[in-house]
């Protein structure tokens, strides 16, 4: 089995439930380092501050003779607050929010309107509901007892 055989050989995505055509897709991933440089040292102390968000960029389309229908939903769907699922042709499901929305129409191409979009990771329901029970939530980020505020 090929690549070609584990994807949606339309290249379909759709967020909210509103689908689209993907065209290009782009993926941010990685670890977010803290560099700290000291006087009088030529070397820096590189500090891993743990996994960092991945973000995907999607250049997708809507494109027939309800295109701009399409447009309206998707447009609704990406300036809805909170987030959503996204389903995304090459890397599956996942819950993601809109973070930067731009769109284009041309009277020379009619019938269809580009978008080029940043998702951003984003934990789960569940997982948050979880961890909201579990005591975490902004909380985290403070020191407990017997911890430094170094």
């Amino acid at each position: 089995m090929t690549w070609r055989d584990r994807i949606d050989p339309e290249l379909r995505g759709s967020y909210r439930g509103v689908e689209f055509y993907v065209e290009r897709a782009d993926t941010t991933a990685g670890r977010r380092w803290l560099v700290h440089e000291y006087p009088r040292r030529d070397v820096p102390y590189a500090e891993d501050m743990g996994r960092r968000a991945k973000e995907w960029r999607l250049a997708f389309f809507v494109a027939g003779d309800d295109y701009d229908l399409q447009r309206d939903k998707l447009i609704e769907a990406l300036d809805a607050p909170g987030a959503a699922t996204l389903v995304h042709p090459y890397m599956g499901t996942m819950s993601a929010v809109a973070t930067d929305v731009s769109f284009s129409e041309s009277t020379r191409e009619g019938g269809v309107c580009v978008f080029e979009v940043t998702f951003a990771q984003q934990l789960g329901r569940d997982l948050r509901r979880r961890a909201q029970r579990l005591g975490y939530g902004l909380r985290w980020l403070r020191p407990t007892r017997g911890q430094s505020q170094q």
